[in-house]
């Protein structure tokens, strides 16, 4: 059976999807992006670094005592690469991982191009917890060519001191913003698929995003529909190639590149069979995130409901009888995307594609 592999921020909004997650139909391996520590006005490095490994402990504590047992995460901390206190961020990110998750196991993610520093490090997880790593290609943003590959890889499989049956590979397509888009990435998807193809790898995942980078373009006091095609790209390549399983992966509903946090009108990311409905609301600005209430409504009335099927769906219902407790864009972002993560779960369970 397929399995499914959504890329999410380790912030709060996903924790929350994740945290309130039922045990999935399907293998879910959730890619975790660690993000860097966003500073405050006074703060100094060492204030940044202990903010960070308090957040991050936080974020470790709800993977090893909420997260369903079935689920097994892979971590990236390529994003706080660029943080002020990179440096010092390092240490507490292995101490967390390896001390705080001892009970249960995680896949830290590598590249080709990680310097033998990160490699090494990586490695500090790997012969932690005895489950392999995982192993994430971005063809589309990176120049290795795929001639280069097979000499990197060697030197990867080295330093970290494993086979590829012990990693999972992530073909990351990246942001898919239209249909030649899809097809350029395919035709990526497919060469490096027959450069994978030559490994016993433990398994093969391609992944990309279709959802905007931000929702300026998408009318106020309205539901709009935006294509899946990342889906539609995952479909492409599965019919077009015929080599080992390829499981799907996903940005859910955010785009890939790290934010710079809300500013806007409330509003929900709502995913449906084939599209996400997105609804913004602007209007009676004197109601501020009580506007969010009025979206939940609409959702609730209309054609795209489908009950509650998930955490997402009962905290949308609850809020469309009761506005007195609207939340704001942590919230929103963690009901769309606990949404998103039963939609693709369901139906990859019953129809093999998300």
């Amino acid at each position: 059976m397929t399995a499914y592999v959504p890329i999410l921020k380790a912030k709060l909004g996903e924790s929350d999807a994740l945290r309130n997650l039922a045990s999935p139909s399907v293998q879910m391996r959730p890619l975790l992006e660690v993000t860097p520590q966003e500073p405050k006005e006074n703060d100094t490095a060492d204030d940044a670094a202990r903010k960070f490994t308090a957040r991050l402990e936080k974020f470790a504590r709800m993977l090893r005592d909420e997260l369903p047992e079935d689920v097994v995460c892979a971590i990236d901390t390529a994003l706080v690469d660029g943080a002020v206190p990179a440096q010092q961020v390092w240490q507490p990110i292995l101490g967390v991982f390896t001390e705080v998750l001892i009970s249960r196991p995680v896949r830290p993610v590598v590249r080709l191009t990680d310097s033998p520093q990160r490699l090494t490090q990586a490695r500090e997880v790997v012969s932690q917890f005895q489950d392999g790593a995982c192993l994430r290609l971005e063809p589309v943003t990176w120049d290795l060519a795929i001639r280069e590959a097979t000499a990197a890889l060697d030197a990867v499989l080295t330093v970290l001191d494993q086979s590829p049956q012990h990693i999972d590979l992530v073909i990351d397509l990246w942001t898919i913003k239209d249909d030649t888009d899809v097809q350029h990435a395919c035709t990526a998807a497919l060469a490096w698929l027959a450069w994978a193809d030559t490994n016993p790898w433990r398994s093969v995942a391609v992944a990309s995003s279709a959802f905007p980078k931000d929702l300026t373009g998408v009318p106020l006091d309205a539901v709009t529909p935006l294509p899946r095609r990342d889906a539609d790209l995952w479909r492409q390549v599965r019919h077009h190639w015929e080599g080992q399983p390829v499981d799907f992966g996903d940005y859910a509903i955010a785009h890939p590149a790290l934010g710079q946090g809300f500013r806007g009108f409330p509003n929900l990311r709502y995913t449906t069979d084939s599209q996400w409905q997105v609804w913004r609301q602007r209007t009676p600005g004197g109601l501020g995130n009580r506007r969010f209430c009025i979206i939940c409504q609409d959702v609730v009335a209309s054609e795209y409901w489908t009950g509650e099927h998930c955490w997402g769906d009962a905290q949308i219902a609850l809020r469309a009888q009761d506005s007195s407790n609207p939340g704001g864009p942590a919230n929103w972002r963690a009901f769309g995307t606990s949404r998103h993560l039963a939609v693709v779960t369901d139906r990859l369970a019953r129809f093999g594609e998300p």
